[in-house]
């Protein structure tokens, strides 16, 4: 098999995995990846791993990151998976992508951090974890 097949972009841009990452499709995401997909393809809405932080998929997350998907990839407008994490309230994966060295100190294009989006939300947790 050719994994470039695997890369190949939809008319919006989306390649297989990413769409299998939104679309929550764990055993279809976990084949793309075991056979070559670039776990790091970046579409106009981001990367497979922040399409499974916006999701809440934590299983998808931990493939990707025991598969080194890149932490910080941003999207184009300069939010990281730990700022979704963050946004999206979710202290379990916010946790799991600083345990795998997510950078806290990255800022989006509106010039915020993730600590600053977990004091907005006023999450005790999130808050706590980004200190």
């Amino acid at each position: 098999q050719d994994p470039k097949i695997f890369n190949t972009v939809n008319d919006g841009g989306y390649s297989p995995l990413i769409l299998a990452c939104y679309r929550g499709n764990n055993e279809v995401a976990q084949f793309l990846i075991e056979n070559g997909s670039d776990i790091n393809g970046t579409s106009s809405m981001g990367t497979p791993l922040m399409a499974s932080v916006v999701k809440g998929n934590i299983q998808i997350v931990k493939m990707l990151l025991s598969k080194k998907a890149a932490v910080d990839l941003a999207d184009a407008n300069g939010i990281t998976p730990l700022i979704y994490a963050v946004q999206f309230n979710n202290v379990e994966l916010t946790k799991l992508l600083l345990d795998n060295n997510a950078d806290k100190t990255k800022v989006d294009k509106s010039g915020k951090t993730a600590f600053e989006y977990a004091v907005f939300s006023g999450n005790e947790s999130l808050i706590n974890l980004l200190k």
